[in-house]
């Protein structure tokens, strides 16, 4: 899962490719980026430079001489022909540290734009970005007992961003899931057709048909990629592959629901405040991830590249296909996040 970024755009957005790629210069003792060709492939077509033991820049070369170079760390991925290697080499020789010194990351480019206004509505319709946390995942859903949840609405306009995040504890549940179900707009999620929008509805008291019409205005990005690619990916992963975003908690919903259990028995604030920081966050990656896919309606995953109209990226995040299918989705796609 990677970026795929043209040479012009290395100088037009905050990224490390060129500081990494120096540092691959360092190692093979040459200056610009043909000489480094002329060393690269001694060893065969794919070379997998490490900084310590993990990953850090990846090339291959194809038998029609196109290059994919790609930073591990960063997440981009450039396809070179010969006219992109002379771009490159040339970019090579200036003092990259100046480059993108001043420039925005994805993330700031977005968080701006939305600041600035917008991006505030999906097809003319305004929306709530929203994300509960429950101890545990279940293919019964009915049973299954709503612990906290987060929310944002596009229309909220505090001057302090972080203020415009809605937190809503298990008495304040009926009320919000009200105004979901009154809302003149998009509820959006992510693996939230076939999991948040059904726990939450059966938390308030209410049934299928009341699941049924907030799914029928609900947009969920898990869904989107489901659809659109046919791959499975999780809210970590795809944050970490488009915006550069990664989970408060290292352990994810495991190490969560275990400061959950430690707050009901100490009443501990400090636990309490991790915990309400861990699904504001999850909430956070979920809105950049989708003002990612609704301003630049495109993406590149495994080396197949995805373009959709505004129309197209809501309808394939609404269906859900088979009911039962994707119901069994949902509950492997949490459990598997629990660990």
């Amino acid at each position: 899962m990677y970026k795929r970024f043209t040479v012009a755009q290395l100088t037009e957005i905050s990224n490390t490719f060129l500081h990494h790629l120096e540092i691959i210069f360092k190692k093979e003792r040459v200056y610009t980026f043909k000489d480094l060709l002329k060393v690269l492939f001694k060893q065969g077509n794919e070379v997998i430079y490490r900084q310590w033991s993990e990953p850090l820049f990846r090339c291959i070369k194809h038998n029609n001489g196109t290059l994919i170079i790609t930073d591990e760390k960063d997440k981009i991925e450039l396809v070179l022909d010969a006219d992109w290697i002379n771009a490159l080499n040339t970019l090579c020789k200036k003092d990259t540290s100046k480059i993108t010194k001043n420039n925005k990351s994805v993330l700031e480019i977005i968080t701006q734009a939305y600041q600035s206004g917008e991006f505030r509505t999906i097809l003319g319709k305004p929306y709530v970005v929203y994300d509960i946390e429950t101890l545990y995942a279940t293919n019964d859903l009915r049973g299954l007992e709503f612990e906290l949840w987060y929310a944002i609405v596009s229309t909220d306009t505090n001057d302090d961003f972080h203020k415009n995040f809605k937190y809503v504890w298990p008495e304040w549940l009926k009320k919000f899931v009200d105004f979901c179900m009154w809302f003149d707009g998009y509820i959006v999620g992510f693996n939230n057709l076939a999991f948040d929008n059904p726990v939450i509805a059966y938390n308030a008291g209410l049934g299928d048909d009341e699941i049924e019409y907030l799914n029928n205005k609900s947009i969920d990005l898990f869904m989107f990629i489901r659809n659109i690619a046919n791959r499975r990916i999780g809210l970590n992963k795809v944050a970490t592959w488009l915006v550069w975003l990664v989970k408060v908690l290292e352990w994810g919903g495991m190490e969560w629901a275990k400061l959950l259990l430690e707050y009901k028995k100490t009443w501990d604030k400090a636990l309490l405040n991790k915990v309400k920081k861990y699904c504001k966050w999850d909430v956070e990656m979920t809105l950049w991830i989708l003002l990612y896919f609704i301003k630049y309606l495109e993406f590149y995953l495994d080396g197949e590249h995805y373009q959709y109209t505004i129309e197209e990226f809501v309808e394939h995040s609404m269906s859900n296909r088979n009911k039962k299918e994707a119901a069994l989705e949902a509950a492997q796609y949490e459990t598997w996040f629990f660990g």
